[in-house]
């Protein structure tokens, strides 16, 4: 059995707690999994990491309190049709706060010049993020 899989009282919580419904009772779920010695990167039966489970199930404090605990923010996507993290918080939750907590600050950074740019009719600084976003999207982790 792989050391990241749910063999443990523990890892089964941490898991458990990122498929709750409830956000705030998910967040304390995981806190309390954690404080038991859960592994931070334990997996479900799929293979996806608690990470994953909480991107997935739109749990954004819970995700960003397993990031701040050290969570892979890249982990291996178990759906073929998703390249990060990223394209999940999309898919299943649109551009809101669990998006953005998977785009890199350089990118923000150029939106917010595009942003600027656009007033006056666009640029160098709107096509420089029009082609972070094409490279962002290239496929780099899907499984074939």
């Amino acid at each position: 059995m792989p050391a990241s899989a749910p063999n443990s009282k523990a890892n089964q919580a941490l898991i458990a707690a990122c498929k709750m419904e409830d956000a705030d009772a998910a967040l304390a779920a995981a806190k309390t999994a954690i404080k038991g010695r859960a592994n931070i990167e334990a997996t479900d039966e799929r293979g996806a990491t608690a990470l994953y489970c909480a991107v997935e199930y739109g749990h954004v404090a819970l995700a960003e309190f397993l990031l701040e605990k050290g969570a892979n923010r890249n982990p291996p996507m178990i759906a073929s049709w998703f390249n990060s993290l990223r394209e999940l918080a999309d898919h299943y939750h649109g551009h809101g706060k669990l998006y953005e907590l998977f785009v890199p600050d350089e990118i923000k950074q150029a939106h917010a010049l595009a942003r600027a740019e656009s007033k006056t009719g666009g640029g160098p600084a709107t096509q420089l993020y029009l082609q972070m976003l094409r490279e962002l999207d290239a496929p780099t982790n899907r499984r074939r």
